[in-house]
């Protein structure tokens, strides 16, 4: 199981990066085949988001997180498997959308950008 880590506040860059840096070392086990982080800001709310990765479905470099789309807009951390990813990512890029990797988080990246938390179950 992936390991996740996730501050929003107004810390400030320097106290949100060091909240992240402890709660990826605590469950460091959990992500033994790599790990990420990303550091923002929104609307005066620093975000820091971490991510301990255990290879599964995608296993390069290229699905690893926390994945940014492409404009930089939209990001997210994911830990789970989506079982249908194939038929949603056919679905997806009948619609136009081009993917970069082969794994479940990508296609759950665009299918918020491009549906919206409507469209998805839960």
């Amino acid at each position: 199981m992936c390991g996740l880590a996730c501050a929003l506040g107004p810390f400030g860059s320097r106290r949100i990066r060091e909240v992240i840096g402890k709660m990826m070392r605590v469950q460091a086990h959990r992500g033994p085949d790599g790990s990420g982080e990303w550091y923002g800001r929104f609307q005066g709310v620093d975000i820091g988001l971490g991510h301990l990765r255990l290879k599964i479905l995608d296993l390069s470099d290229a699905s690893r997180q926390p994945m940014v789309s492409p404009d930089g807009r939209f990001g997210l951390i994911f830990n789970g498997e989506i079982y249908n990813y194939l038929e949603l990512r056919d679905e997806l890029a009948a619609a136009g959308v081009t993917f970069t990797t082969t794994g479940d988080t990508e296609v759950l990246l665009q299918a918020l950008i491009v549906w919206g938390r409507r469209r998805l179950p839960g």
